[in-house]
């Protein structure tokens, strides 16, 4: 039963995510790409208020599974990146905190641009 929790609310939020792209736009417009802006920080925004109601006993176990892994983490990771991070600071973990948001960001970055940089070498390849 937790895996279907998990998993309807990944559909739910991977659908939710792509209709704040179609509305908001992404890269491809050449703008900030404030659909993935906004569902970054407005899933972080509800993980961090259902965490706090989770602590109060507000919500069953299936429930905020079906809210925080499956439609927040489908709806976006970085809610649950943010939420480690708000831990980290809760904690007083401040080098902690520094190390996991720059170098998740970097390396993020940097695996990105490897990724791609494959792809377009295997694409060049195949020519």
């Amino acid at each position: 039963m937790q895996v279907f929790s998990v998993a309807a609310g990944g559909a739910v939020g991977a659908v939710g995510r792509y209709l704040v792209l179609l509305w908001l736009g992404g890269v491809d417009d050449g703008a900030l790409p404030w659909g993935t802006f906004v569902a970054n920080v407005a899933g972080s925004l509800v993980l961090g208020f259902v965490v706090g109601i989770s602590e109060r006993g507000a919500l069953g176990a299936q429930i905020r599974l079906f809210l925080a892994v499956g439609l927040l983490g489908g709806f976006t990771t970085f809610s649950f990146f943010s939420y480690e991070n708000l831990e980290l600071l809760r904690g007083d973990r401040y080098l902690a905190l520094l190390l996991n948001s720059g170098g998740q960001l970097v390396l993020g970055l940097i695996a990105a641009v490897a990724g791609y940089a494959a792809s377009r070498r295997l694409a060049a390849g195949s020519s």
